[in-house]
């Protein structure tokens, strides 16, 4: 937590500083979405852009509760010389972090972003993996639509939710960025 030298907290905490010479990569390219088995999603798709899966016409992504795996090449054009952020822009609601296949962590505060070591970010592509989960409000909904037979949840909360109900937006939303992060970063004093 970051703190004035008043000593009273920031109304919101404020993005850790980031040295001159830190210049933001977007991370872009194809992403390749799995969702959880046995939801009505589609097992897997491919997208260009990152979207919100409540504003997807495809109805097993608008009405989607769970866990979906974004994964991509991520290209590093230099090896790293010091820890970079992998910031993650929105996510709706919670995502775990991994890269070649080592876990960098969980985030879900803002700012929506994991550490990652130098000496994972050599030059040439890596394997990125966010695995992003959001919680049940859209599929609560979406079973309003199906019979009870074919629902996918089971609550005895039946009255919370009706077809009016609006979608709460979800999944990894972005935009994605890497940049190297300072060496004093784990906290400051502001003033």
């Amino acid at each position: 937590m970051l703190f004035r030298r008043d000593g009273a907290p920031l109304e919101k905490t404020a993005d850790r500083p980031v040295t001159e010479s830190g210049k933001k990569i977007p991370v872009e390219g194809t992403w390749t979405v799995k969702f959880q088995p046995g939801r009505r999603a589609p097992d897997s798709v491919q997208w260009d852009r990152l979207i919100d899966w409540a504003t997807s016409d495809v109805e097993g992504m608008k009405y989607f509760s769970g866990t979906a795996t974004y994964s991509i090449q991520l290209k590093m054009p230099a090896h790293a010389q010091a820890d970079h952020w992998l910031d993650l822009g929105e996510v709706r609601e919670v995502a775990e972090v991994s890269v070649d296949g080592e876990q960098l962590g969980t985030a879900w505060t803002y700012p929506v972003r994991v550490r990652i070591p130098a000496r994972l970010l050599t030059s040439g592509t890596h394997d990125l993996e966010v695995r992003v989960t959001n919680v049940w409000n859209n599929r609560l909904v979406g079973d309003k639509f199906l019979d009870e037979t074919d629902r996918i949840t089971r609550t005895n909360m039946q009255h919370v939710q009706n077809k009016n109900t609006p979608l709460i937006p979800s999944g990894l939303l972005g935009p994605i960025t890497l940049r190297p992060a300072p060496k004093a970063s784990q906290g400051a004093i502001l003033p």
